[in-house]
C-alpha cells in the first residue's frame, strides 16, 4: 500500500535539477570512457554521439530511479 500523500511530494528547484543533471551527465561521460571501442572513435564523432545520447540517458536514468522508488514505496 502506498501511504505517500501529495503533501509529502516536493518540487525540485531549478538549481537542484541543474546540479542533478550535471552530475548525471558527468557520470555518463565517465561511463563512455570505459568502452574501448568508443574511445577509438575520432573526437568529433565521440562528441556527436555523446550529445545525441545525453537526453535519452537522462530520461532513462530518471525513469529507472522513479520506477524503483515507486516500487519500494508500494511495499510499505
Amino acid at each position: 500500500k502506498n501511504d505517500q500523500s501529495e503533501e509529502d511530494l516536493q518540487l525540485m528547484a531549478k538549481h537542484d535539477v541543474s546540479i542533478a543533471t550535471q552530475i548525471d551527465l558527468l557520470s555518463m561521460i565517465d561511463w563512455t570512457k570505459t568502452i574501448p571501442e568508443f574511445n577509438e572513435l575520432p573526437l568529433g564523432e565521440r562528441i556527436f554521439l555523446t550529445k545525441r545520447f545525453s537526453s535519452h540517458y537522462l530520461t532513462l536514468e530518471n525513469g529507472f530511479f522513479t520506477a524503483i522508488q515507486n516500487r519500494n514505496t508500494e511495499n510499505i
